[in-house]
């Protein structure tokens, strides 16, 4: 996936004339007003709205804003465009308290397409509207422009009204962030008349961890956190979801270190787990709590809970712990001792707990052109791919180990370096899946994985059970219409499945025997991601290297029906096609489980 170049920092202005045309740019930036992407319905029920935009990698012409008046339900945003160039799609929605401004929902940088989805709650649907922003890369000497079309579908009878309490309260810290001085006067006075108005202390603690330091004293900000913090804690113990939020952790070093609020935190949390000493989720707030601060003090919390409390939960957080702490280094000591107890530990729940940690990828910037990320392999992905592999030998029918020990090896796959190492993880990932196929006595849940199963077997050479994946899985495919993990099983498995065994004749050299397999592929009805993602389109993809274009045309054409939320991209496609230029279809780049994780 491909990255914009990093934002540049300002720098010092050398002469009266750059100062000049500094200030005149700026005004004419603040002179652009966003686009209104207005919305109706459309055959499937559903209010949509589509608009097209040009941007510059020159200053003041590198961004676009849309406006969507939002119904609630689920909005889904498609963004193409016709170049290799990477954009950004930021989505933010209109603040609340009466505030202006906007807060940030979710943002992604990519080549064409991007696709975003959140869900608009009916409340933030009266606030006011969606803002879509789509920004190029600044370049010295850029003279690209690009031509692309937004696309936006809002599905109210996807939409579930209840907002998840996590969410909830991270609307609430991100409008924080907007508050005034007088409005903070103001919310606090409220606060001391309803101590209980826990949406108005939220929005404090964001106010006091972004933007107080720009209006307060260093001093001021550490007793107003440790004051709401200390509620928090006191009143609010047995939450859920909500401290491991960095508005509300204590920091023992930077800009805003309070040691001495950290022991009376720290004090506060004991009298919260002698308050409610047979309540799990008490002692894991108080370890999630003082994880990056103190861990000593979470790891006792957790090996007292463990003695009158559930074994696994408590295991599961020691091992995310120890693989936290070993992972960034915070504390040497400490990770010390926990790569020795990691590395002895034969409890499953402890080694689950930690491996995902220790696998987790970060973001390598590439300094080409356009500058492009990829996901890093991991410092410690042996060690966790061993903690996992131990987890799963001793309960090889748990699925919540098994799903860890998959998660693992799809970052094996995702990082690979080279063809050896992709195809070793294939291989694991093949095996596992072929042992759940085999345990599974649910034909709704073997329609999940033979697809899968065909594709890998694919890629590994071994084409004969490739092909019986496939015929297996078209066999059900059309009796079965529910969801499973996001997936509409049985449309996907006749795309993927014919997929499959339209590149098993391509390489057998029957050209027009792969033709009728990919039209057959694009009789999908849709449903799950394929309707909102799309389908892997390697076969078409194939087919167009080969010079195939009129059925690849006639492909594109019939799949706008199952995947209704791609008729922009697909019509780009068909007429850059048409014209018999080369292209990359959809999601024929990235690894075969992307599309099902």
């Amino acid at each position: 996936m491909k990255t914009p170049v990093g934002a540049t920092t300002a720098t010092r202005l050398l002469s009266a004339v750059i100062f000049v045309i500094a200030v005149q740019a700026q005004t004419a930036y603040t002179k652009l007003t966003p686009t209104s992407l207005k919305l109706s319905p459309n055959g499937q029920g559903e209010l949509s709205g589509a608009s097209m935009f040009s941007l510059s990698s020159r200053p003041l012409r590198a961004e676009k804003t849309f406006v969507v008046n939002s119904d609630a339900g689920l909005l889904h945003i498609l963004c193409t465009w016709e170049s290799d160039t990477p954009l950004t799609v930021s989505l933010a929605r209109a603040a609340g308290h009466g505030l202006n401004g906007t807060v940030f929902l979710t943002s992604q940088t990519a080549q064409s397409p991007i696709n975003l989805e959140v869900r608009i709650e009916p409340e933030q649907a009266s606030r006011g509207p969606i803002y879509v922003e789509v920004r190029a890369p600044f370049q010295h000497g850029g003279r690209e422009t690009v031509h692309g079309s937004i696309f936006a579908t809002i599905g109210t009878t996807e939409f579930e009204k209840a907002i998840p309490y996590r969410q909830s309260v991270r609307n609430d810290l991100q409008e924080g962030k907007l508050l005034s001085p007088s409005e903070v006067t103001a919310m606090e006075a409220k606060l001391r008349a309803n101590p209980q108005d826990w949406t108005t202390r939220l929005s404090l603690l964001g106010y006091y961890w972004s933007s107080a330091d720009l209006r307060m004293s260093k001093s001021q900000i550490i007793a107003a956190r440790l004051r709401h913090i200390l509620w928090t804690i006191e009143n609010r113990p047995t939450d859920s979801d909500i401290f491991d939020a960095p508005e509300l952790n204590l920091a023992i070093s930077g800009p805003l270190a309070d040691p001495d609020g950290a022991k009376k935190v720290e004090d506060a949390w004991q009298r919260a787990i002698a308050k409610h000493p047979e309540n799990t989720q008490v002692s894991l707030n108080a370890a999630l709590f003082s994880a990056t601060t103190d861990p000593a003090f979470s790891e006792r919390v957790l090996q007292h809970a463990k003695s009158h409390a559930d074994d696994d939960p408590c295991n599961r957080a020691l091992g995310w712990l120890y693989a936290m702490v070993l992972a960034s280094g915070s504390d040497r000591a400490f990770a010390e001792h926990a790569q020795s107890t990691l590395a002895t530990s034969t409890n499953p729940a402890l080694l689950v707990g930690a491996a995902p940690v220790l696998a987790f990828p970060a973001f390598k910037v590439s300094t080409e052109q356009y500058s492009r990320a990829r996901l890093s392999r991991p410092k410690y992905l042996e060690f966790s791919e061993d903690l996992a592999t131990r987890a799963i030998s001793s309960q090889p029918d748990n699925p919540y180990v098994v799903w860890t020990y998959l998660n693992v090896l799809s970052v094996d796959l995702n990082t690979a370096s080279s063809t050896d190492q992709r195809l070793a993880a294939e291989k694991k990932i093949y095996e596992l899946f072929h042992r759940f196929d085999e345990m599974s006595e649910d034909p709704g849940h073997r329609l999940l994985l033979l697809p899968v199963l065909a594709g890998l077997a694919f890629d590994l050479e071994n084409y004969e059970a490739a092909r019986k994946y496939a015929i297996q899985s078209l066999d059900v495919a059309r009796e079965r219409e529910d969801i499973v993990a996001g997936v509409a099983i049985g449309p996907q498995a006749i795309h993927d499945s014919n997929d499959v065994l339209g590149r098993i004749a391509l390489r057998e050299q029957k050209v027009e025997e792969a033709k009728d397999y990919l039209l057959k592929a694009a009789g999908t009805p849709g449903g799950g991601i394929l309707s909102t993602v799309g389908p892997r389109m390697l076969l078409a993809q194939a087919l167009l290297d080969r010079g195939e274009r009129e059925v690849v045309i006639e492909y594109l054409q019939k799949i706008k029906s199952s995947w209704r939320h791609g008729a922009a991209q697909l019509d780009q496609w068909i007429a850059v096609v048409r014209k018999g230029k080369s292209e990359r279809l959809n999601l024929v780049d990235v690894p075969i489980l992307a599309s099902y994780r």
